[in-house]
């Protein structure tokens, strides 16, 4: 599948983008010198974007291509089936077009300790690609009240109605939701 841009330009763009809000919300300089240097900056953002490589290279801080997650097609009824036999299940709703879920990706699931967890025995790394509509996905979203992306659900012996991620993603986070889904029960509201 071809992606809409790698984790390094989405990064990137998202640093241009957050000092182009500030130069916006600059007082004490002209509209037109904040505009045209926010269009600058949109320029550069643009162009540079597209040159950035889609991994890092230094020492196996992002995954690579071979070395990554070995993600599962989502199939809502292989979630139960993988439960039963005792194993967590890591669900990552995403789409080439959603730029927070690529943001996640480059910054906690594409790293270590996540990555390596979620290539352990007994945990399942399920992606769901939301990239073109999907009735199967929406109806799975639908079911938490939730409408949109990035969107993480943790299944496991200790938590077979999930346990629900925040929407920008921590190590720390996923690694506790991995744990809790293994050892006790939880409800997915928590």
């Amino acid at each position: 599948m071809i992606g809409v841009s790698g984790p390094i330009a989405t990064l990137a763009s998202v640093a241009v983008t957050a000092v182009i809000v500030g130069v916006l919300s600059m007082r004490g300089v002209s509209g037109t010198a904040r505009g045209a240097t926010a269009a600058a900056l949109a320029v550069v953002m643009l162009i540079v974007s597209g040159t950035l490589p889609d991994r890092l290279s230094s020492r196996g801080t992002i995954a690579s291509e071979t070395g990554g997650i070995a993600w599962l097609p989502f199939e809502r009824a292989e979630i139960a089936r993988r439960i039963s036999t005792g194993e967590v299940v890591f669900v990552d709703v995403t789409a080439d077009w959603c730029l927070t879920c690529k943001a996640n990706k480059a910054l906690v699931l594409d790293r270590d300790p996540v990555v390596t967890a979620l290539g352990r025995p007994g945990v399942a790394a399920m992606q769901a690609d939301w990239t073109r509509p999907d009735e199967a996905i929406s109806r799975y979203l639908e079911g938490f009240d939730r409408f949109g992306i990035p969107f993480n659900v943790v299944y496991g012996p200790g938590a077979t109605e999930g346990i629900v991620l925040p929407e920008l993603l921590t190590a720390d986070a996923v690694m506790d939701a991995l744990h809790r889904a293994r050892t006790r029960e939880f409800s997915r509201t928590e």
